[in-house]
């Protein structure tokens, strides 16, 4: 979901869809919609529709779902004209948009092959018509793709020190890893979503979740081999919901957790006969498991019944008891995804905190502190060892869009892995080094949604990629947002009803997100990534000039602007506070001690904030911060005009909206705005803007001789 990518489950349980027993591939492809007709040839280029590739004998690229099926449609017409109604009617089955979003994808189809509207060689628009394909003849075979080069200058700038090279990584004398040519391949290409890849030790069979041919919302365990086209073998079949597989050491079983209704267990299922039996029952979500060697033993991140503080426990399954491999701070949202190292000695984690900052950990087996390997500050989605018990993958969006990385957890060497792809995640390792992770493609656009009305519209600022993070101007007049439809995560503007747009950050700004406006609407307070942590900038509109704001190695991300100040949240003194920076004096002062991680200013220079974790909103005092009002359900975000706060929850895991008059203490319960994401948002008063995900799909893909 996200996903975005973050993706929200209803984990409640609802009954599961009626499906047949199994589905092969090709019946699969025609339900979904997804290309899966062959490989073909447009002059230079080689369309891979499978894995959306175009591959030249200088460069690969990879293409956004819709973008490839526009291509599959027009090469499906051989020449002939297709109408732009009948390419919408097409492409767009499953949703409603306007015909900005055929251009948009016809403009990006058109750059990604270098073609020229004006004088094209491969897409023709034919005048009050539609589109055509011009038949072509290639030039030159393809030859083997060996290098790629990432689209954001900020991400090299980051990677100076790294190998950026479209390879595999192979064992040096040393144990380093080394670039050498590498291919992906497809594992599934189902309709709905394919999750949590689990590879069995001799890298043969995969075991994942999927929640079927309709995408339906409960998950099913299924087992497929490596290489076979036969239909995937079932495992479980439960209204309930089953993942975080995790295969036995001896092949024979997968560990999975189980949830259906209020109730949350830790199964496992011997593959060969379907026998199920229960290993523990949980006392919250788990957010993940493995297997130690012994095959006695497993390690499963569980959360507490709040959903906070998730942390680490082994498992012994001849005492039916528990020990504690991390205790992480309560002020942080914990750890999860336990991956353990093929020797046994240590385990690899994600740990984050409130405001989604995650880094990866290692902890000894044995006993001992936690530490971390790499500082990701960003979202970490999936960590697994290499065979070397020295090595370990992780995806994590560092620049915009998933990928996977690999870090020497002894040195904290670590360098990118240039997998195709920007929605990586999961990466499962086998023993003979083959590389198992899910491939996932998303849309998030940008809609508006008026509060009295409950009336919501798709902005014409979207791209075919991701939009996010909008803040509206103080006129309302422009929409500043985070879009990655360049390549890498940056800043643009635009404005909301003509849908022009340009964008503000150079490329070596590799933007995190929260845009605010200044007051009288000439700047724009961002955050960004430097050296690892997200570090405020200050950016003048009209000339594109970014001020930097002081740092000391923290994470700091602007809130809201007043008159004289730019209000944070910061880290930096080993908890969340809310700190204020005055230009005049260009230092920062600490405005609240007993904790805070969003806030604003009110028309009287008061600041209102809430706490990591906490539904209230409180008014920040010298003399002890006050309670304003108490919110229904978990506190995602909130935004404040005038003496109103509008404020998005989470209620039995749906997001609702409420409405909140601070001065005269009434509250209204509002229509949730359609598709909304947590996150940030904008709010002038009456209209609201918001990101979406739209149009996600996750396949499962490996690579074989990764080490």
């Amino acid at each position: 979901t996200n996903l975005p990518i973050v993706v929200l489950l209803d984990f409640n349980g609802s009954k599961h869809p009626r499906t047949t027993e199994t589905w092969p591939d090709e019946a699969m492809s025609k339900t979904s919609g997804k290309a899966d007709g062959g490989d073909f040839r447009l002059g230079e280029w080689t369309v891979d529709p499978g894995q959306r590739l175009l591959t030249s004998p200088e460069r690969q690229l990879s293409l956004e779902p819709r973008i490839m099926q526009v291509l599959i449609v027009l090469h499906g017409s051989a020449g002939r004209v297709v109408s732009r109604q009948a390419l919408m009617d097409t492409v767009w089955a499953d949703t409603v948009v306007n015909d900005e979003a055929l251009s948009r994808a016809i403009s990006e189809l058109r750059k990604a092959l270098g073609d020229d509207p004006r004088r094209p060689r491969y897409v023709q628009t034919i005048p009050k018509s539609g589109y055509r394909l011009i038949p072509v003849t290639a030039a030159r075979p393809p030859t083997t793709l060996t290098g790629q080069i990432l689209g954001t200058a900020g991400v090299l700038a980051f990677l100076a020190a790294m190998i950026l090279v479209a390879g595999r990584f192979v064992p040096d004398r040393g144990g380093a890893p080394q670039a050498v040519p590498m291919a992906a391949n497809s594992l599934t290409r189902f309709p709905g979503r394919e999750i949590d890849p689990a590879v069995d030790h001799a890298g043969e069979r995969v075991a994942f979740a999927w929640n079927g041919p309709e995408d339906g919302e409960e998950y099913d365990l299924y087992v497929r081999r490596i290489g076979s086209a036969d239909s995937p073998q079932r495992l479980t079949r439960t209204a309930g919901f089953e993942g975080h597989a995790s295969w036995s050491p001896d092949g024979e079983s997968v560990a999975f957790v189980r949830a259906e209704g209020d109730s949350v267990a830790l199964w496992q299922v011997t593959v060969a006969t379907g026998t199920e039996r229960k290993l523990f029952d949980l006392s919250g979500w788990s957010y993940g498991l493995d297997w130690f060697p012994d095959g006695r033993s497993l390690v499963v991140s569980q959360g507490a019944a709040s959903g906070h503080s998730k942390r680490l426990l082994r498992l012994s399954l001849d005492a039916a008891t528990s020990e504690a491999l991390t205790r992480p701070d309560q002020r942080l949202s914990g750890d999860f995804k336990p991956a353990v190292s093929p020797d046994g000695t240590r385990v690899a984690f994600v740990r984050g905190d409130q405001l989604g900052n995650q880094d990866v950990y290692v902890v000894p087996v044995a006993g001992g502190p936690a530490r971390a390997v790499a500082r990701v500050g960003m979202r970490v989605r999936g960590v697994d060892w290499a065979p070397d018990s020295r090595h370990v993958i992780y995806a994590s969006d560092i620049g915009g869009g998933f990928g996977l990385w690999i870090v020497d957890v002894n040195r904290g060497e670590r360098r990118w892995l240039p997998v195709p792809g920007d929605g990586l995640l999961n990466p499962v390792v086998a023993g003979n080094g083959r590389l198992v992770y899910e491939a996932v493609s998303f849309e998030r656009n940008l809609w508006s949604y008026q509060v009295a009305s409950g009336e919501a519209r798709r902005l014409p600022l979207n791209s075919t990629r991701q939009e996010s993070d909008p803040a509206l101007s103080p006129d309302g007049k422009q929409l500043a947002f985070v879009s990655t439809r360049d390549g890498g995560r940056a800043l643009w503007i635009g404005d909301p009803v003509t849908g022009e747009a340009r964008r503000l950050t150079p490329p070596d700004a590799v933007v995190i997100g929260s845009p605010i406006w200044s007051m009288d609407g000439k700047r724009i307070a961002f955050s960004r990534l430097v050296d690892g942590v997200a570090s405020p900038g200050v950016l003048t509109v009209e000339s594109g000039r970014i001020a930097p704001l002081p740092s000391a190695g923290a994470h700091q991300l602007p809130l809201a602007w007043s008159e004289d100040r730019l209000l944070l949240a910061s880290d930096r003194e080993g908890g969340w506070n809310l700190w204020a920076w005055r230009e005049d004096a260009d230092a920062l002062e600490r405005v609240t001690n007993d904790g805070g991680i969003a806030g604003a200013i009110d028309e009287s220079g008061r600041v209102v904030f809430s706490r990591p974790g906490d539904p209230a909103l409180y008014l920040a005092d010298p003399g002890g911060s006050q309670e304003l009002t108490s919110l229904d359900g978990q506190l995602v975000s909130w935004r404040l005009v005038g003496p109103a706060v509008l404020a998005v929850g989470l209620q039995d895991s749906a997001l609702g909206l409420e409405q909140v008059d601070l001065a005269r203490g009434t509250r209204q319960v509002l229509r949730s705005p359609p598709g909304m994401s947590p996150g940030a948002f904008g709010f002038d008063g009456d209209r609201l803007v918001y990101s979406r995900v739209e149009n996600s799909v996750s396949d499962l893909m490996w690579i074989d001789g990764l080490f």
